[in-house]
């Protein structure tokens, strides 16, 4: 489970740092590559921009509600021993019956 938080986590980054990169470098990379490619409009990096910040946001917000269940998911000592030593009695109990 831990590798998905990471996954999740660093896939967010990633997002984030894409959504960040200034509109005169995506421009300027655009013109180098393609010359004659049209112009790219100033609303469309507003709506990339807001689509990858939700898509991290949603991401994050995953990986941290996954680490919240995961934690809570877990058993500790007491509730182990307890649930063996039920389940002992059970089987003793179960072996003790006449069939």
């Amino acid at each position: 489970m831990l590798t998905l938080h990471v996954i999740l986590i660093v896939l967010a980054v990633a997002l984030v740092a894409m959504g960040r990169i200034e509109a005169d470098r995506i421009h300027r990379g655009c013109e180098s590559f393609n010359p004659s490619a049209p112009e790219i409009s100033g609303s469309a990096f507003v709506a990339a921009h807001a689509v990858l910040s939700g898509t991290a946001g949603a991401g994050a917000f995953s990986a941290f509600q996954l680490m919240s269940v995961t934690a809570d998911a877990e058993w500790s000592h007491g509730e182990l021993s307890s649930m063996v030593s039920q389940a002992t009695a059970a089987v003793d109990q179960q072996e003790r019956e006449p069939a």
